[in-house]
C-alpha cells in the first residue's frame, strides 16, 4: 500500500480506514476506540512517489513558516525540518479526522484524548523534557476549557476518567480492572 511504512501506517490512512469502520457500525452502542499515530513519531518517510511527493509539500510549507520567522530561530528549525514537518502532517491529519469524525451521531457524546509516547526529541531543555509530554482531553460535552499544571502519567488517565464516570454519570464497569484502586 502506497500509505505503508515501516511501522505501520501513515496517518491519513489509518483514520480514513478507521472511521470507514466507525461509520458502518451501530452508533448507539458505547465503546472505545484508540488511534495510535505514527507520523509524528520519527521524520517523515517517503518510500514511493506519492509519499515523496505529500513529503517535498510539507517541507516547502515549514519552509516558508521558518522563512518568515526572525532570523535567530531559523537555524533551529531548519535542522529539525524533517520533525516539524512530520508533525504538521499529523496535524493536518487530526484536523481532517475531527472534521468528519463531526458528522457523526456519535460525536455529540464522545470524550477524545490526545496524547503522545514521548516528547519529540528535539529542542529539549533538559533529559526531563524528553518526557514532557501534553494530554488534551476534548469532547463537545465539556462547557468550559481548563489547564491542569500538574505531574501525572499516562497511567493515570484512564482510571480518572473511568471513576469520573462512574461518579458523575453512572457508568457501569466491570469487576475487574487493571490498575490499582484506593
Amino acid at each position: 500500500n502506497r500509505d505503508a511504512f515501516y511501522f505501520g501506517y501513515n496517518d491519513s490512512m489509518m483514520f480514513r480506514k478507521s472511521l470507514d469502520y466507525v461509520e458502518a457500525m451501530d452508533m448507539n452502542l458505547p465503546r472505545f476506540e484508540l488511534y495510535i499515530t505514527l507520523s509524528a513519531h520519527e521524520d517523515m518517510e517517503a518510500n514511493n512517489d506519492y509519499q515523496k511527493n505529500k513529503k517535498q509539500r510539507y517541507e516547502r510549507k515549514i519552509m516558508q513558516m521558518i522563512n518568515s520567522m526572525p532570523a535567530d530561530k531559523q537555524k533551529v528549525k531548519k535542522e529539525n525540518l524533517l520533525k516539524l514537518a512530520s508533525l504538521n502532517y499529523a496535524d493536518d491529519c487530526l484536523r481532517d479526522f475531527f472534521a468528519r469524525y463531526s458528522h457523526l451521531p456519535s460525536f455529540q457524546h464522545t470524550i477524545f484524548v490526545i496524547t503522545g509516547d514521548h516528547a519529540s526529541g528535539r529542542e529539549l531543555k533538559n533529559d526531563l523534557s524528553y518526557h514532557h509530554v501534553p494530554v488534551v482531553i476534548w469532547s463537545p460535552l465539556l462547557q468550559r476549557k481548563e489547564t491542569f499544571h500538574a505531574v501525572v502519567s499516562h497511567n493515570d488517565v484512564t482510571p480518572s476518567l473511568v471513576e469520573l464516570l462512574k461518579n458523575k454519570y453512572g457508568l457501569q464497569s466491570g469487576h475487574t480492572i487493571h490498575w490499582i484502586e484506593d
